[in-house]
């Protein structure tokens, strides 16, 4: 019988040393990458929780709509650019892209920012007008955080990631400090908004002339070319992912019902935060994985993430009532309590989704994971429609609807890569249990 091996054989002075020199190396640079990490996101996945605690419940409401408005809004600005980078930077002969997508970037959020005024002008309509505010700052995120990824900026990423949220929080809270979080209009937040946005999108122009390159016309051309495709699945995904929710309900529903789903939804999203730590420091290496690298360590990430929306699941609905926010009332918290389960089911699948959409578009199927997003999101919100128009929407009728689009999504995702010869049986596998295992529990709990 073979004696173990001490540990001390393999401490040896050689490994020891290798040891030392990776932490030398690397261990200054992963302790700051963490600390902008933990920071930032502390800001942006709470500073909405501290924003309906300080705002009143119909602010926050049109807040929470604008930015879904934004978000999407957004994502037309670059024309793709933005999409297209891994390609131009990653998968190919590196190109200069900084003058590019800095001039796009200004000029489409100088239009937003005439677009907002017109809206104010002629209907007085502050959200939309704040919208327009807001999409510049998100147009400006999107591009920055693209950059800032692809060209392994991480520290950097941390933070443009969550600009808008991080800086709607300073002013949300910035402004309830100085007595106008329960003002009778919108005015005051659409003024700091629109002050930051110009600055934002004059910054823009000047990085553009500064960093102006050589045949600009036809790099931006090429862009162009790779990021039309992916753009039209990029807003589908982001609809379905966190948009679709707040906007259907904030159209359908009274805006308070809005308020308290936005608020569910940013407590549930806390879950993503592991999604979002790996895919921004490890996004360059992550999208250009092989397939069989892929199938041997996301089905082990998966099961994790369903087992932490799992504890969410169980734990929130507990903590509701001790919870400061003006969204909840005793009657908002038993609703909230009854369909947050429902919303921990819906934020595995974008988690899910998010895993699942860097594949989609590596094996070049964009216009039919498209398609297929488009088709549910389309009947999804047909449905909204027709209930709310014979007034038979309820708020947990629409959750359940929302989650029913997520998950049917992301089996369709899956079925795509299959017909592209990409099979992940071990993924398939672990989706499908953790879908009906957090399924189950959504109906016991919330029903």
């Amino acid at each position: 019988m073979a004696q173990s091996r001490p540990l001390s054989g393999f401490l040896t002075p050689d490994v020891i040393q290798q040891v030392k020199d990776a932490l030398r190396a690397y261990g200054g640079r992963g302790a700051l990458f963490l600390g902008n990490f933990f920071v930032s996101k502390v800001i942006a996945y709470f500073g909405p929780l501290v924003l309906a605690a300080v705002l009143s419940a119909q602010h926050y409401g049109e807040l929470e709509l604008a930015l879904s408005i934004a978000m999407m809004l957004a994502l037309f600005a670059v024309f793709g650019v933005a999409n297209a980078l891994p390609q131009l930077v990653l998968l190919r002969n590196p190109v200069p892209v900084k003058d590019i997508l800095a001039i796009l970037t200004g000029g489409a959020s100088a239009v937003f920012l005439v677009a907002g005024a017109i809206i104010l002008i002629f209907t007085g309509n502050l959200v939309w007008a704040l919208a327009c505010c807001i999409t510049t700052l998100t147009t400006i995120q999107y591009s920055a955080s693209a950059y800032a990824k692809t060209h392994s900026l991480r520290n950097i990423a941390t933070w443009v990631d969550n600009f808008t949220l991080v800086t709607a929080t300073i002013l949300g809270v910035g402004l309830a400090a100085m007595g106008y979080g329960h003002s009778p209009t919108l005015a005051p937040m659409l003024i700091v908004f629109a002050v930051l946005a110009v600055a934002c999108t004059a910054a823009c122009f000047y990085i553009a002339k500064t960093t102006w390159q050589p045949h600009m016309i036809d790099r931006l051309k090429r862009a162009m070319r790779l990021g039309a495709p992916l753009i039209i699945m990029t807003i589908f995904s982001s609809w379905v992912a966190a948009a679709a929710g707040r906007t259907l309900i904030g159209f359908t529903l009274p805006i308070e019902d809005m308020a308290l789903y936005a608020f569910l939804f940013r407590i549930a999203s806390l879950a993503l935060v592991i999604h979002y730590m790996i895919s921004t420091a490890f996004y360059a290496p992550f999208y250009s994985m092989s397939a069989r690298r892929f199938e041997q360590i996301i089905p082990f990430y998966l099961a994790f993430v369903a087992c932490v929306c799992a504890t969410f699941a169980i734990g929130v609905p507990l903590l509701l009532p001790y919870l400061p926010s003006n969204v909840l009332t005793p009657e908002t918290i038993t609703v909230g309590q009854h369909i947050f389960p429902v919303l921990a089911l819906n934020i595995y699948g974008v988690n899910v989704s998010a895993s699942l959409e860097s594949r989609v578009q590596r094996v070049r199927r964009v216009t039919w994971g498209t398609l297929n997003a488009a088709i549910v999101s389309s009947l999804v919100a047909a449905a909204f429609i027709a209930l709310a128009h014979y007034h038979l929407l309820s708020l947990r009728a629409a959750v359940w609807l929302i989650t029913a689009q997520t998950l049917i999504c992301t089996l369709r995702y899956m079925d795509v890569l299959a017909r592209r010869g990409m099979y992940m049986p071990k993924v398939a596998t672990v989706v499908c249990c953790a879908y009906a295992a957090l399924g189950v529990l959504a109906l016991l709990l919330g029903g």
